[in-house]
């Protein structure tokens, strides 16, 4: 009997094998500067639900003889052509955390890159977020087209800043009337929950901050050789669960980067802070008095903020300088899970028509009509109208979701066609109560 084959097919599933994530950390060593051993230890401290792997592999019914895969012309190998990490987690829109999957180590293999093969991926990857309910995805992009293309778009900032800690002991008093009855201390494993709670606090109030799960807090504190320090400010006085107010993880490597001024000696380096926080005006004056405290051996402090971030407004002197290190994209996958589970200014009552174009979802795509009253939004089907209906594509609204840009100016560069009545609508349903949108974490 004839051999019975089906055509050959590239196959989206989690890695099964040690031999695919072999494979995979091949990818991975080549796409981001690690060594092959580097990248496989850093995949197997993942979860084996979480690494997805594309795989060049014919269907057969009868024997296993490979049939090769033919794409743009170009004859592929069999095996593991590119691959993904997804991370669950979640991040802050309008003061509350918004479930969404993080996608993070996309690499295709030198031999098989220009075909197609990453957006291939990210369609059957964002298919499958769907199927799972997910309202939303993010990313930090290598390359802004390709993430474009599947509805992924700019949506907030990373910064780098810097301030010379001479400067801050200067200015800033290491301890004061205000902050005396506020303990500083070195934190233990004990205080991580009283820690990660204090955190989601301080997250509620700052659009785009992430609803961190085990992945972002293990990279927070480092790994052995490198781990960071973790130091917590008490309020004695306070209540029990209430007793943290402010917290700071921070490392101090023992060669600086350069470059440093020469002035610096030899036996100066820098401070990074990994994460760092204070929920009252007291803890935000007593963390900047302890980051102080390191002027007499270090030069430097390095942390991650933007430009908002509440606790630059407490320095008395603009001493930082803020460098734009990345653009995070989000990506809505279910619209309507996304929007309706966020939450909006209690005051507003507004609605508008949307029009939406999603070449990847097609039921995020068409006629939609959004209403907010008491602070929440209900999103209903409805017939598109060019007379009053705002037409954009998903990845335009994921920059209005997040308060990136506002409908008014992107109806500047053409990525918003409305009426005007119907523009302001959308603009004032998604005005960034919890300030502009930013994260200190990669991911």
């Amino acid at each position: 009997m004839p051999t019975q084959r089906s055509k050959p097919t590239l196959n989206f599933r989690p890695c099964r094998t040690d031999a695919e994530l072999a494979a995979y950390a091949r990818l991975t060593s080549l796409a981001f500067g690690r060594t092959q051993s580097e990248a496989a230890d850093w995949l197997k401290a993942r979860k084996p639900q979480d690494i997805r792997v594309l795989t060049n592999a014919p269907r057969t019914r009868r024997t296993p003889e490979r049939k090769p895969l033919v794409l743009h012309g170009v004859e592929m190998d069999p095996g593991v052509c590119a691959g993904l990490i997804t991370i669950p987690m979640g991040q802050y829109f309008g003061g509350v955390p918004i479930p969404l999957t993080g996608v993070a180590a996309v690499a295709v293999g030198p031999e098989s890159r220009g075909r197609g093969l990453a957006g291939e991926m990210m369609r059957r990857a964002l298919r499958e977020m769907r199927e799972r309910e997910t309202p939303l995805s993010g990313l930090y992009a290598a390359t802004h087209r390709l993430y474009r293309s599947v509805g992924y778009e700019q949506a907030g900032h990373r910064y780098e800043g810097r301030l010379s800690l001479w400067r801050l002991s200067e200015l800033v008093s290491r301890q004061s009337a205000k902050t005396s009855r506020l303990i500083v201390r070195p934190a233990v494993d004990a205080d991580r929950p009283r820690i990660e709670a204090a955190y989601r606090h301080f997250a509620a109030a700052n659009n785009g901050s992430m609803d961190r799960g085990e992945y972002l807090w293990n990279h927070i504190r480092g790994t052995a050789p490198d781990p960071s320090r973790a130091f917590l400010i008490e309020d004695p006085h306070a209540k029990p669960d209430a007793r943290v107010v402010g917290w700071a993880f921070i490392s101090q490597p023992a060669a600086p980067r350069p470059p440093l001024p020469a002035a610096a000696g030899p036996n100066k380096h820098e401070v990074f802070v990994h994460d760092m926080g204070a929920l009252t005006p007291q803890a935000a004056e007593r963390l900047w008095g302890f980051f102080a405290g390191f002027a007499t051996i270090a030069t430097d402090l390095v942390f991650f903020a933007g430009p908002a971030h509440p606790l630059l407004m407490l320095l008395p002197e603009q001493i930082y300088a803020l460098t734009l290190r990345d653009h995070w994209m989000i990506r809505l996958v279910d619209l309507v899970r996304a929007i309706e589970r966020r939450r909006f200014p209690l005051g507003l009552r507004a609605s508008v028509r949307l029009n939406v174009r999603d070449d990847v979802i097609r039921a995020n795509a068409g006629g939609w009509k959004l209403s907010v009253e008491g602070g929440r939004a209900r999103v209903k089907r409805d017939t598109p109208s060019a007379r009053s209906s705002v037409e954009l594509s998903v990845g335009t609204l994921a920059a209005v979701y997040s308060g990136y840009l506002s409908p008014i100016q992107l109806a500047q560069v053409g990525q918003v066609r409305a009426p005007a009545a119907a523009i302001a609508s959308l603009a004032s349903i998604f005005a960034p109560a919890h300030g502009p949108p930013s994260m200190s974490e990669m991911y």
